[in-house]
């Protein structure tokens, strides 16, 4: 066979690879191996998780995409967005309590307001004397708005790991509610103040303080491993 021949044997081959109906053929392969990859994939997750996965979708049924603008934000700006947009929707939904954003942001505006009242706009550590629910979250979405950071307390802590915690945090104020309000007392001070949740200020306001844009990397949160 002369180089020619090979030359022509080599192209006539190049050719037909590149025939649509075999690049058609070649995609429909490789779809069909990642479909059986994702599938087993899927597999390896448990039952139970399969399940949430699938209730998990937009009420719109459309994809939404999260623009960077919106990365950005901080928290309580994305939430008061979502607010605006969704007042009536359940933000928080207890054995006992339904809450709507609305009524969670104002909640949680009233204690921002009650915060910064007492102890201006400083960053500074502020304890959550508060048992797990609705009020904790109201809680903690409240010192967020305060540009303060928070500092969670174990109820059922010993007096010493609570007293080391408040110490080496250099809280100077506490949140609690009602059902915790007894034993929070014990720690108040002159230097260490009480707010009780559950005894708002009715004249303060249920706005949004507008602070949680200032400086994009403050700290929110102060976590006690030891």
């Amino acid at each position: 066979m002369s180089e020619n021949d090979s030359a022509a044997q080599l192209l006539s081959s190049r050719k037909k690879v590149r025939k649509p109906d075999t690049v058609l053929m070649l995609m429909q392969r490789d779809e069909q191996m990642i479909n059986v990859d994702r599938a087993k994939s899927e597999l390896k997750i448990p039952a139970d998780q399969q399940a949430v996965r699938a209730k998990c979708f937009h009420p719109t049924g459309t994809f939404v995409e999260f623009r960077s603008e919106e990365i950005e934000q901080s928290i309580p700006e994305r939430f008061e967005k979502i607010v605006r947009k969704y007042p009536d929707r359940i933000a928080v939904k207890t054995r006992s309590h339904d809450v709507s954003y609305d009524d969670l942001n104002r909640a949680a505006n009233r204690l921002a307001h009650t915060i910064l009242a007492r102890r201006g706009e400083a960053q500074e550590p502020v304890a959550l004397f508060v048992k797990h629910g609705v009020s904790l979250i109201i809680a903690n979405l409240a010192v967020l708005k305060t540009g303060k950071l928070s500092v969670r307390l174990d109820l059922a802590a010993s007096r010493s790991r609570t007293a080391h915690l408040l110490k080496d945090s250099c809280a100077a104020l506490i949140l609690t509610d009602e059902a915790s309000h007894a034993m929070a007392s014990e720690w108040a001070t002159d230097e260490l103040s009480l707010i009780n949740m559950d005894e708002p200020d009715s004249g303060l306001s249920d706005q949004n303080p507008g602070l949680s844009a200032k400086g994009g990397s403050r700290l929110i949160a102060m976590c006690c491993t030891r």
